[in-house]
């Protein structure tokens, strides 16, 4: 799971925390994120979406101008 992708936890459940869950009687396990309402849920939601594609973008275009760099180099 990438880093915002999945809003509902405030961190990433890891593995330890999914057998931990299993023998655990009370929800005190899970940390989740609350908003006040659906509106809030969703502009927050689109907010991480977008936040997560802008990375994708920027870390793409670094990606290329790496790789033209070192075509540049050799070619």
């Amino acid at each position: 799971m990438n880093e915002g992708t999945f809003r509902l936890f405030k961190k990433e459940p890891s593995f330890v925390d999914g057998i931990a869950s299993i023998v655990d009687l009370s929800p005190n396990q899970s940390r989740y994120n609350y908003d006040l309402n659906e509106k809030e849920a969703d502009i927050n939601s689109l907010h991480e979406d977008w936040r997560v594609i802008g990375n994708d973008l920027w870390n793409a275009m670094k990606n290329y101008e790496h790789k033209s760099k070192q075509t540049s180099i050799a070619g």
